[in-house]
């Protein structure tokens, strides 16, 4: 071999050495950068529950993986994720993540009537002059737990949530309407539409801390 065609093979080989060094690091820092983001978005962003009981069916049923963005902008209809304090067997005070709907927001009025031997739920929007029947196709049963919401006003910074199972759920019923600043975020709709897949995902992967949510 010619001293000319050693120097070359040796020129190829710290090329390429120095090219797949190059492509290592450019895999390293694609990886870096979508591993970044997926940090930023679901600390900051979104966040995976799961929804714990039985009070959200038949939207929810027990076991689902949600995501919910967060935020404390939220819509009549929307389902929330708040915290609420409670106390434990222990008599400790703790703060359980709670998902519920939201039927009403700062300012609204709300009442119930019983019409027909069913419990019917009227609301009159903030700024509007007169209250309306609340539509909520979600209910597959007749209402009969805490049936009686006598009129009340929604006060400025809190919302009125209840379950969509509303014979079993504890909710604003029991205890009041609650602060805007307790909500952890609303869940998603595609995360609704998809929760089977969603589900199915978490369930295979699971190994995520993720956490459970009282319905």
């Amino acid at each position: 071999m010619s001293f000319e065609n050693s120097y070359r093979d040796l020129l190829n080989e710290r090329k390429n050495g120095f090219t797949e060094k190059m492509s290592f690091l450019r895999f390293a820092a694609v990886l870096l950068a979508v591993c970044l983001c997926l940090t930023i978005t679901f600390t900051n962003l979104l966040n995976v529950v799961i929804v714990d009981g039985s009070s959200m069916q038949p939207t929810l049923q027990d076991g689902d993986y949600l995501f919910i963005y967060k935020t404390q902008s939220i819509e009549r209809g929307d389902i929330v994720v708040y915290e609420r304090e409670t106390y434990d067997k222990n008599n400790n005070l703790v703060i359980v993540p709670v998902i519920k709907r939201v039927i009403a927001v700062e300012g609204d009025v709300i009442f119930t009537m019983q019409e027909d031997g069913k419990t019917v739920l009227y609301r009159q929007n903030a700024g509007e002059a007169q209250a309306s029947v609340v539509d909520e196709p979600y209910l597959k049963e007749n209402w009969e737990k805490n049936t009686v919401i006598k009129r009340m006003v929604i006060p400025e910074g809190e919302f009125f949530a209840m379950g969509d199972n509303r014979n079993i759920s504890y909710d604003c019923r029991d205890y009041g309407s609650v602060p805007l600043s307790t909500i952890d975020g609303v869940v998603t709709s595609c995360s609704i539409k998809m929760k089977k897949f969603v589900t199915g995902f978490f369930n295979i992967f699971n190994v995520f801390n993720i956490r459970k949510t009282e319905a």
